[in-house]
C-alpha cells in the first residue's frame, strides 16, 4: 500500500522529502520499516532511523542511507507498507489498492470496464486508470462528479464518466 512519494533529498546527511499520499502523516512516526519501490517497480526493504514533520512534508533518515547521493538515487520513489500496517478503516472508508479489479458501471449498473490502476499523484486528484470491455484503457479523474458510488464490498462503481473520456 503507498503511502507517500519521495520528492527530494534533504541536507547532506541521507534524509529524504517525502510528499505523504495519506490522511495523518504523524503515521510516519509509528513505523519501523517501509518498502520504496523503484523506477522499475522493484520493492527494497528499508529500516528508518528517523521521521519529522517539516513544512507539510515528512522527512525520513533510513539506517542505510548517510550521504546526499545515496538518498537523491531515491527520488520519485514510493513508500509502501504491508496490509496489515495500515489503519483501520471506518465502516464507509476504503484503500486506493481495494479499488484495483472493481468492474465499473454506468448508471444503469451495465458494466463499463474494470480499475486496472489508481495513478496516484502529487496534486489534489488522482486518476482511475479504467480497461474497457472493448480493450481500450481511459484514464477518469478519481472525482465524485465522475464515481457516483463506490461499493468495495460488492465490486462495483457506479459512474457518470462524460464521453471524451472514451474518445482520448
Amino acid at each position: 500500500m503507498t503511502i507517500g512519494l519521495i520528492q527530494g533529498v534533504h541536507g547532506v546527511r541521507g534524509e529524504v522529502k517525502v510528499q505523504p499520499l495519506t490522511d495523518d502523516p504523524k503515521r510516519f512516526f509509528d513505523l519501523k520499516e517501509v518498502f520504496v519501490e523503484d523506477k522499475n517497480k522493484k520493492e527494497h526493504l528499508y529500516t528508518i532511523e528517523g521521521v519529522r514533520l517539516h513544512k507539510g512534508l515528512v522527512l525520513i533518515k533510513f539506517e542505510t542511507i548517510d550521504s546526499r547521493d545515496e538518498s537523491q538515487a531515491l527520488r520519485q520513489a514510493f513508500i509502501k507498507i504491508t496490509r496489515e500496517e495500515a489503519v483501520d478503516l471506518e465502516e464507509d472508508e476504503f484503500f486506493i489498492a481495494d479499488l484495483i479489479g472493481i468492474k465499473v458501471c454506468d448508471s444503469s449498473q451495465k458494466t463499463i470496464g474494470t480499475v486496472v490502476d489508481v495513478i496516484q499523484t502529487t496534486g489534489t486528484v488522482n486518476n482511475i486508470e479504467i480497461r474497457l470491455e472493448n480493450g481500450k484503457i481511459i484514464f477518469v479523474p478519481f472525482r465524485d462528479v465522475y464515481f457516483k458510488e463506490i461499493d468495495v464490498a460488492n465490486q462495483m462503481i457506479l459512474s457518470e464518466i462524460p464521453e471524451e473520456f472514451y474518445a482520448l
